[in-house]
């Protein structure tokens, strides 16, 4: 079983710009996000957590959307950039 120790030592490993970000998630969206970059399957996933395949694949798929989102991509390298040049 996945502990929350075990999902913070997960999202600590991946980018920092995906770290940023990860508050925008969901619970839900923001665990099947860490384990889905683990590589475990859908089917493992929702084993851990308590649901069908189908649902972590929907949880996944909203992750990467609100991820992905033109706006808050956009919004997060202009802060990533500017945090950059101050240093």
């Amino acid at each position: 079983m996945i502990t929350d120790p075990d999902l913070r030592a997960i999202e600590d490993s991946l980018p920092s710009w995906t770290r940023e970000l990860l508050p925008c998630l969901g619970v839900r969206q923001r665990q099947v996000f860490a384990l889905r970059s683990t590589g475990l399957t859908f089917d493992k996933i929702g084993v851990h957590l308590g649901f069908s395949d189908g649902r972590a694949s929907q949880l996944h798929a909203t992750a990467v959307g609100a991820l992905t989102a033109p706006a808050r991509r956009g919004a997060q390298l202009t802060l990533h950039a500017s945090s950059r040049a101050g240093s």
